[in-house]
């Protein structure tokens, strides 16, 4: 017998769209919808131009599994009229953007960046411009403290920035009142140049250990976010050793304490889903990937004393994570089906999981796009997985091959179906006439 496999999303057809705008000194295309750019061809007033060092691509950041391009960037355009042309891309339903030209004007820049916030956050200094600059300096009178470049910056434009201030505390003080400077001279695209800037701060040294803010469970990881920026500790978490966990069953069965042996420990989260660990707060996070998919219950995991530290190298004490896995905190994309027509008029959709009394819809099967008709017989046959539909008579008058789909359809840990099973079916109906 012949496996068919359905799909669990809907046909997209709208077609995508694109604009364009200038707020100097960038010109700015941003897409109706995230865009698949690989195939694509990006020219600016006629020349083919190359991602990453002609223009930037910002991504989508929903956590949704497939991501794409909502904008393109061009910065250092000349004054005038520029054409920027788009050929070849897609959404990520495989519609085209039809070829798109855009006009746009770029306007003169004359206006400096400027210093709109300067902040201490306990022995670090927050300067915040009001636009991105090419690097920041921060000075004590005529001695630098420290430099800081725009790739360094804390937030993805580059007009933020994070100065370690910690050496101007002298040992045995823990604080310390200076006016400090931001010096002149830091460049915007158009290389127009800030004013210095000066401000009285006080500074305290940093004695505290970071603290957990949140508790995340995603697949097989246990994802654990950190009130400042965090770094491996003295004692670092050994995948191979694992961390104390104590577990209690869905149906309240204490299992004994043992070790949770992990795959890995990493000290970033990409927690936006941009394909990247760079973005402001990412690297707040500590993440456990444990060998398998947490099964529900209730978990008491134990992160040890200096397994993480904050940059001041003050490590943390041990914490005991206390967090439930149920079936709406944990799913994954593991549900498959196999539809077939077993006697003339019934339909059976043989899934690999159990699934619950929610299934047992007529809105979630469809023929030829059509949901089945909400007369339709509609039962778990042998078991839980199995899902049998008498239709009605002269729901299919002609007999022939038809397009079935399941949509909406979870198991009863609440994982949807597979990658491989999201595509059409099709399959011979007779009818029942």
């Amino acid at each position: 017998m012949a496996k068919y496999q359905a799909p669990l999303f809907l046909v997209d057809k709208a077609v995508p769209t694109a604009s364009v705008s200038f707020s100097a000194p960038v010109a700015t295309v941003n897409f109706s919808e995230p865009m698949n750019l690989s195939s694509a061809t990006v020219s600016l007033n006629g020349v083919a131009k190359v991602s990453g060092t002609d223009y930037s691509v910002t991504q989508d950041s929903a956590t949704d599994t497939l991501t794409g391009a909502v904008k393109l960037a061009f910065s250092g355009l000349t004054q005038g009229t520029h054409k920027i042309a788009i050929v070849g891309a897609k959404d990520l339903a495989g519609n085209f953007l039809p070829d798109t030209v855009l006009t746009v004007t770029v306007g003169a820049d004359n206006v400096a960046p400027e210093v709109t916030s300067m902040v201490a956050e306990g022995s670090n200094v927050r300067v915040t411009f009001s636009e991105p600059v090419n690097q920041a300096v921060l000075k004590d009178g005529a001695n630098t403290v420290a430099t800081v470049t725009a790739a360094n910056s804390v937030d993805a434009e580059g007009k933020v920035f994070v100065f370690d201030a910690s050496s101007l505390i002298v040992s045995p003080n823990t604080f310390v009142t200076k006016e400090l400077t931001v010096a002149a001279g830091s460049l915007d695209a158009s290389n127009n140049a800030s004013k210095e800037f000066k401000k009285t701060l006080t500074l305290t040294a940093d004695k505290a250990a970071p603290t957990v803010v949140s508790t995340t469970i995603k697949d097989d990881k246990i994802i654990v976010k950190y009130n400042e920026v965090i770094v491996a500790g003295d004692t670092p978490i050994v995948p191979a050793t694992g961390v104390s966990t104590s577990y209690t069953t869905a149906d309240g069965v204490v299992k004994p304490t043992a070790n949770t042996v992990l795959d890995s420990v990493d000290y970033v989260y990409d927690a936006n889903n941009d394909g990247d660990t760079t973005d402001p707060g990412e690297n707040q996070y500590l993440v456990l990937d444990a060998a398998a998919v947490l099964a529900s219950g209730d978990y008491k995991v134990v992160i040890p004393a200096e397994a993480v530290k904050d940059a001041a190298g003050n490590n943390t004490v041990a914490t005991t994570l206390t967090f439930k896995v149920t079936p709406a905190t944990n799913t994954n994309e593991t549900l498959d089906v196999v539809p077939t027509q077993v006697s003339t008029g019934v339909l059976q959709f043989a899934f690999d999981a159990e699934l619950t009394d929610a299934a047992l819809n007529a809105n979630n099967f469809t023929i030829n796009g059509a949901t089945v008709p909400a007369s339709s017989k509609i039962y778990f046959y042998g078991n839980k997985q199995t899902v049998r539909i008498e239709l009605p008579e002269g729901t299919v008058a002609v007999d022939g091959n038809r397009t079935l789909a399941v949509k909406d359809i979870k198991d009863k840990n609440g994982n949807t179906l597979t990658t491989t099973a999201k595509k059409w079916c099709s399959s011979s109906i007779i009818g029942k006439r």
